[in-house]
């Protein structure tokens, strides 16, 4: 092609300025991001840049159709500034929330879709449901595969089942089903650890050796953990050739999976006998296998994937006043004028085993047995160290039982931003709990302290705030006026926050006083 073509193959693509923390981490890490790369490049010219910049500059060097931010998420990486960010408000601007649905990470990703000037973000269904204070900002993100590397090689299938991945509690239906398979088909099982995320791979496989691995096998398997999410190895699998086993799921669906027609999706026994059925019936094993790859490779391909593409012209043909809703993950847009936002879920979420968890917990809060409130809580931690709705409640049990002086210490490691500055860097900590750990200061009779750390943040925005620095100024004897409630600019808290009105918090917090206080 000459260099004319392209430049006029260029030229018909917007321009994509895409702008992002570099990953320091390890091969796993790339390989999470770069099938979002290929599947922008299809429709975009992508200019990348993961150093300190001027947004101002980059604009008038690039005059970008479309700006895309890619902040903190759950992988090692290196904080770049970002100047100027707020201005070329004109150009549409939408953030990638990549963290998973628990990671203390979101804390530091909400913070860099503010300073950057962000108010709506790309993320996984699962972000949404796990955030409820950013859902009206969010839209769906598909996953998607890279297509390059994960095909069907036509290798012999020399390796009737696969497990690969870690065993561990948050992987319930994983554990089962490798038990299961191991005493069903014992001499048919082969089995690969997980690789970790560090740098050097010493267990397992990665990339291409772990896809031409897997495109060795007649069967592999992959879950949604106890958060029930669609992972990538959903599509990994069968884009090599190789049958996906798979936990059933609600939002299995969307994505087209169909059990036995291009997957198996089951549990126990049932699941095992549909395993046993298919390694005695080869042709069937075969279609459903070329059923799961016609499906991947068509719908979830990396260089075909348009979701970014839709959503840029959906938001671009926006008149005044309007605002866009999604009809479940993959669409249609639709511009409304009744102020609402976000993706419309095509089925209803389930709680999961953390939420029920927590939700038990606080239901035992609410009526004073802290004794199993907090039972529940830490045995949602042995699950999930960083799950921190229930670190939050195990400081209010502490601030309940008298104890705001063992709160306010950093050692006890109960609060979040304790725990993500040092392993994602997190310049600032979430609003919720900013917020307790101000009044856990009060509680202590700090109140120049508590101030101090109010004043040490003092661009965080959020309800739970307002009514601390109220609570603040009331007992310093300044005058106040009372709190706004939630306001449009806020910054998403990841807690469960525990009062919708200041009426609701003043119930919870004035026995709290008084206990501290008397």
């Amino acid at each position: 092609m000459s260099s004319d073509a392209v430049a006029e193959l260029r030229a018909a693509k917007p321009t994509l300025l895409f702008i992002r923390h570099p990953l320091t981490g390890g091969l796993l890490h790339q390989l999470w991001e770069q099938p979002y790369i290929t599947s922008f490049q299809h429709r975009f010219n992508v200019i990348l840049v993961e150093e300190d910049c001027d947004l101002s500059a980059l604009c008038d060097r690039h005059a970008p159709d479309l700006i895309v931010f890619r902040g903190a998420y759950s992988a090692p990486h290196r904080r770049i500034t970002v100047a100027n960010a707020h201005s070329n408000r004109h150009i549409p601007r939408v953030a990638l929330a990549l963290p998973d649905c628990f990671c203390t990470s979101r804390i530091a990703n909400f913070q860099d879709m503010e300073a950057w000037g962000c108010d709506v973000w790309l993320a996984p269904t699962s972000f949404a449901e796990h955030a409820p204070e950013a859902a009206s900002r969010a839209f769906g993100m598909p996953l998607v595969f890279d297509d390059q590397m994960c095909v069907d090689h036509g290798f012999e299938r020399d390796i009737p089942i696969w497990t690969v991945g870690a065993l561990t509690q948050d992987r319930p239906w994983r554990v089962r089903t490798v038990g299961n398979l191991n005493a069903r088909f014992p001499d048919q099982v082969q089995s690969s650890p997980h690789p970790g995320y560090g740098r050097e791979v010493k267990n397992g496989l990665v990339g291409a050796d772990f896809f031409r691995t897997m495109a060795r096998a007649r069967f592999s398997l992959t879950d949604g953990t106890i958060f029930h999410a669609v992972v990538r190895k959903h599509l990994e699998i069968p884009a090599c050739g190789t049958v996906l086993l798979a936990e059933p799921m609600e939002c299995m669906p969307e994505y087209g999976f169909v059990d036995m027609e291009n997957c198996v999706l089951d549990d126990g026994e049932a699941l095992m006998d549909k395993v046993a059925l298919l390694l005695k019936d080869e042709d069937r094993r075969r279609a459903v296998a070329r059923a799961g790859h016609d499906l991947v490779h068509s719908r979830h391909a990396a260089s075909k994937s348009d979701f970014l593409y839709n959503w840029f012209m959906a938001w671009r043909a926006l008149r005044p006043g309007q605002t866009l809703v999604q009809h479940g993950l993959f669409g249609p847009y639709e511009a409304v004028s009744d102020g609402r936002q976000g993706l419309i879920s095509s089925y209803t979420w389930a709680p999961d085993l953390l939420s029920r968890m927590i939700n038990q917990a606080e239901q035992d809060y609410a009526r004073g047995d802290y004794d199993a409130a907090a039972i529940q809580a830490q045995a949602a931690l042995d699950i999930r160290i960083e799950h921190a709705p229930a670190r939050f409640l195990l400081n209010r049990i502490l601030l309940r039982r008298g104890r705001a002086a063992e709160v306010i210490q950093p050692h006890v490691g109960l609060f979040q931003f304790n725990f993500s500055r040092t392993y994602y860097a997190t310049p600032e900590p979430d609003p919720v709990e900013l917020a307790w750990w101000v009044f856990a200061h009060v509680c202590n009779r700090q109140l120049d302290l508590a101030e101090a750390l109010l004043n040490t943040f003092p661009n965080i925005r959020h309800a739970e705030l307002r009514r601390v620095a109220w609570l603040v100024s009331s007992l310093k004897g300044r005058a106040a006026p009372l709190p706004a409630a939630a306001l449009p600019d806020d910054r998403p808290s990841v807690m469960h926050t525990t009062a919708p009105s200041f009426s609701n918090w003043m119930a919870e917090i004035l026995p709290l006083l008084n206990l501290h206080w008397n």
